[in-house]
């Protein structure tokens, strides 16, 4: 089967841009969240940008997560989560579009974005250092945490290169992989974004980013701290 460019059906008339949210709860570590931290997200979103539509991306099983005006469901090839996850970045949403890990806090409009020229802008990962039982990642220049997209082509080619990848890559990892590999084809203007945009947490504290991205086992009790306090402030939920 090769990949086209399916015109997604959950285009929304009139809106500038589209969120979407990628949440499985089916499979993976994933199984494990459950639609707490996805909620969060999904009010961030809604509290800064309350004219943008929300779009949940998941498979034909998890739950809709309170909040979402739409959901995309997609059956799985197999039990591997990144396949998927392109798959759904492969649509045509018919709208400039931007990507969020259901592990991040919105706290300032992103609408702004666009207002660069590019097809696909995100975080370079820097010095990050990845922590993993995954042997042999290959580079990874990009977190694909935070995406702002206009055009799903890189994504059409993101999605074929995944299919190739080990098993440990299509579950883990194989998404920034394949984003760093389709970007660096020459082919799409990809532009590199300041961190504020996919800032990494280092703490329940830490929020003085754009886009506030929680990694690692504190995660389940620093995002709620962070959007309790983003409320206080008035940005964010």
């Amino acid at each position: 089967n090769g990949l086209c460019r399916p015109r997604c059906p959950l285009l929304l008339a009139g809106a500038r841009m589209l969120v979407l949210i990628f949440h499985v709860e089916a499979t993976g570590e994933y199984a494990r969240w459950g639609p707490d931290l996805a909620e969060l997200a999904v009010e961030s979103c809604k509290r800064v940008m309350p004219q943008v539509p929300v779009v949940q991306l998941t498979d034909r099983i998890t739950p809709r997560v309170n909040g979402v005006d739409q959901v995309s469901r997609l059956k799985p090839d197999d039990d591997c989560l990144m396949p998927l996850k392109h798959r759904h970045l492969a649509q045509d949403y018919g709208e400039p579009w931007i990507f969020l890990d259901a592990d991040m806090l919105v706290a300032q409009s992103l609408e702004p974005v666009f207002d660069e020229p590019f097809d696909v802008a995100m975080v370079p990962r820097g010095e990050v250092r990845v922590v993993s039982d995954v042997q042999n990642i290959p580079p990874m220049k990009y977190n694909g945490g935070f995406i702002a997209a206009r055009d799903n082509a890189l994504f059409v080619d993101s999605a074929a290169r995944i299919k190739t990848y080990t098993e440990d890559l299509r579950q883990w990892f194989g998404d920034q992989v394949a984003l760093s590999e389709s970007a660096a084809s020459g082919k799409y203007r990809v532009l590199d974004l300041p961190g504020t945009w996919n800032h990494m947490v280092t703490g329940p504290d830490d929020l003085g980013a754009k886009v506030l991205h929680y990694k690692g086992p504190k995660r389940k009790a620093w995002m709620p701290a962070a959007a309790a306090r983003l409320r206080e402030r008035g940005a964010g939920i």
